[in-house]
């Protein structure tokens, strides 16, 4: 079994002039945009540092930064940058103009890199979710919402960066971050849109019907690679056009999204026949689920059940879990003293998951 660390040890001695980037250099820069740089690196474009130059900073990490990765990120990202600055093939990269925006009153979480590699080639990485509970607010308002917040931050970063950089781009992102790479590949204007080389799509969810059926998503969708693990829950949300190509990985269920656990084979990531039986349940449960609700009861629901987690006063998924029973509790206890109507729409939608579960279910026997 050999993850994108490995790769790292069997390619890392190859530049990019001599081995060009492909489907695993993708994700390890997907990877690296939930490091926080801000620290070091600038916002704008003025002042790139190479990754061999910034080692020595992060050799020194604290606690505390392994603690911003939250629950989910896996703590081998600080590795995977360790053992990427020591190689040939990364350690000349550029880092610079890393944005980070989270707030609370717009539910937006939103952060971009731009890395530039070879000669005049630049991987922007859009970062996925992270621990923060706005964040997966705004993941789940793309369940009725067109746009969120983060697209448009994603749209706005690559315009700058195509006037401030010259030569093209490679645009990539795992979890919401893939998603954020598409977007932006479907909505730059026409000039911008001819320097992007490919896009990268990581287990990302999609989008809303009616974004995929635009002429837009026409003109770019022979230019994006689609990667989902064989338990993919989060890259089957929502509505994809492009065919995804299923990867082996070392683990089930919602362990699988992790980067690292997919599995790599030289270049490529090691190919799997089909999606587990589990995965293709869950999927059709949720998209049969979401099509039993109409846009203002999605929206109700999300509302409903997040405005409860805010109730705690915590901001991140790792405050939740320290004191969970807690927390829980007022939870619960929020939920219970809403009124009648929030109640009747979190029941009926939960009634109509469990029997969308149920018909799946049992239709799949």
């Amino acid at each position: 079994m050999a993850d994108i660390l490995d790769y790292i040890d069997w390619r890392g001695d190859l530049s990019f002039e001599s081995a060009q980037f492909n489907s695993v250099d993708n994700l390890i820069f997907s990877a690296l945009s939930y490091i926080n740089f801000s620290t070091y690196v600038s916002q704008d474009f003025s002042n790139p540092i190479s990754f061999r130059e910034l080692l020595p900073a992060f050799k020194t990490k604290t606690k505390s930064q392994e603690r911003e990765l939250g629950l989910f990120i896996n703590k081998k990202t600080f590795d995977l940058f360790f053992k990427a600055a020591e190689s040939k093939r990364y350690g000349n990269c550029l880092i610079q103009a890393q944005v980070q925006i989270l707030d609370t009153e717009s539910e937006t979480q939103f952060s971009a890199t731009s890395f530039t590699f070879g000669h005049k080639q630049h991987c922007i990485a859009y970062r996925g979710t992270d621990d923060s509970i706005i964040g997966w607010k705004e993941d789940f308002n793309m369940s009725f919402m067109e746009t969120i917040p983060s697209q448009i931050e994603a749209l706005n970063y690559f315009e700058k960066a195509c006037k401030a950089l010259r030569g093209g781009f490679i645009l990539v992102g795992h979890s919401k971050g893939g998603n954020l790479a598409i977007y932006t590949g479907l909505q730059c204007n026409v000039k911008d849109k001819k320097r992007i080389v490919k896009i990268y799509s990581n287990d990302a969810p999609g989008f809303l019907k009616k974004t995929i059926e635009s002429k837009n998503f026409r003109e770019i969708e022979e230019r994006i690679k689609s990667f989902i693990p064989e338990f993919s829950i989060i890259g089957l949300l929502l509505n994809h056009t492009i065919p995804s190509q299923i990867v082996e990985s070392s683990q089930t269920g919602m362990m699988s999204h992790d980067p690292f656990s997919w599995q790599v084979r030289g270049p490529a990531f090691l190919p799997s026949e089909k999606l587990n039986k589990k995965s293709s349940i869950i999927d059709t449960t949720l998209k049969n689920w979401l099509s039993s609700l109409d846009t203002r009861t999605r929206e109700q629901f999300v509302d409903s059940f997040f405005e409860a987690f805010l109730a705690t006063k915590v901001s991140t998924l790792t405050e939740l879990s320290v004191n969970w029973l807690k927390h829980s509790t007022t939870i619960l206890k929020t939920l219970h003293l809403a009124d009648s109507k929030t109640k009747e729409t979190i029941m009926k939608s939960l009634h109509s998951l469990l029997m969308s579960y149920v018909d799946v279910k049992f239709s799949k026997k």
